[in-house]
C-alpha cells in the first residue's frame, strides 16, 4: 500500500465554518439510530458545505447515555479500507463500536481543502452528538490518517487521547499539548520507516507526554490479521485507561 511522503504538509491552519451544530446534533441523532449496528456503519450527510463539514460514516456504540467516541483519520488507501466487507480493516472501527466507543470517520480528502480543517470540523460535529460525552474523544489515525491525528492531537486540546498507526510527526510540530499518545508501528515497514515511531517517541518523552510504544517486529505497513486484532487491543485498552475511569469494573 503505497502512502504520501512523511514531507506531506497541510496548507494553511485557518477555520471558518459556519456553525450549525444544534441543527446537526438533531438530525445526525436521527440518522445514526436508525437500524444502525456496530458491524453496518451509518451514512450521515454533510449539514454545512462541503469545503468545511465532511461527509461522516458513523459506527454507533451499543447502550444508551453519552459515551466515549473515536474520529476514525484513514490513510491514503482510503475509507473503503474500513468499509468494504472484504477487508480485514473493518474489525478495527467494528471493535472499537463493540467496546463502547462511537466511532466517526469524517472523509475528509472528498471535502476539499485543508484536512486539517476538515478533522477540526468533524471534532465539532461530534461533540454535538447528543451521543457523546464531549470531553472523552479520542482521534485514531491511519499512516497519512496518523500524520493528521497527530498534527490535529498537538493543536487541538479537545482531543482527549491519540492513537498513531505506521505514521509520522512533520517537522516543527510542537507536542507539549498532545494528549495521551499511543504509537503502534511495523519494524519492516518500508514505507513509513519505524524510524519515525523512535522519533515520535523521543519528542514525548521529551515533553513529557503520557505515550506507549508497541513495534511489531515482523510486520509492515498494514498489519496481517494477528497483529490487526492485537493492535485492536491495544488500542481499546489505552483508551480505556484514560477514557473510562470504569472499564476495569
Amino acid at each position: 500500500m503505497s502512502i504520501e511522503s512523511p514531507n506531506w504538509r497541510a496548507a494553511s491552519w485557518i477555520l471558518a465554518i459556519a456553525m450549525a451544530i444544534t441543527a446537526c446534533a438533531g438530525s445526525c441523532g436521527e440518522h445514526a439510530s436508525a437500524g444502525a449496528n456496530a458491524d453496518a456503519p451509518v451514512h450521515l450527510p454533510p449539514q454545512v458545505p462541503a469545503a468545511t463539514s465532511p461527509r461522516l460514516e458513523v459506527w454507533p456504540a451499543p447502550g444508551a447515555g453519552k459515551g466515549p467516541a473515536i474520529v476514525l483519520l484513514y490513510g491514503a488507501a482510503g475509507p473503503a479500507l474500513f468499509t468494504e466487507a472484504t477487508s480485514d480493516h473493518r474489525r478495527y472501527p467494528q471493535s472499537f463500536a463493540a467496546a463502547g466507543y462511537m466511532v466517526v470517520m469524517p472523509y475528509y480528502a472528498e471535502a476539499g481543502g485543508d484536512p486539517l480543517v476538515v478533522a477540526t470540523r468533524a471534532i465539532d460535529l461530534v461533540r454535538a452528538d447528543p451521543r457523546v460525552d464531549p470531553s472523552r474523544i479520542a482521534v485514531v489515525g491511519y499512516s497519512r490518517g496518523a500524520n493528521l491525528a497527530l498534527r490535529l492531537s498537538a493543536a487541538d486540546r479537545r482531543v482527549a487521547a491519540v492513537v498513531e498507526f505506521y505514521g509520522w510527526l512533520d517537522d516543527g510540530v510542537s507536542v507539549a499539548h498532545m494528549p495521551p499518545t499511543l504509537i503502534l508501528h511495523g519494524a519492516k515497514d518500508r514505507d513509513v520507516r519505524v524510524e519515525q515511531a523512535y522519533a515520535l517517541e523521543r519528542s514525548l518523552k521529551a515533553s513529557h507526554v503520557d505515550y506507549e510504544i508497541h513495534v511489531y517486529p515482523e510486520q509492515e505497513h498494514g498489519f496481517g490479521k494477528a497483529a490487526l486484532n492485537d493492535s485492536a487491543s491495544r488500542a481499546i485498552a489505552f483508551l480505556d485507561a484514560r477514557l473510562r475511569a470504569d472499564a476495569s469494573r
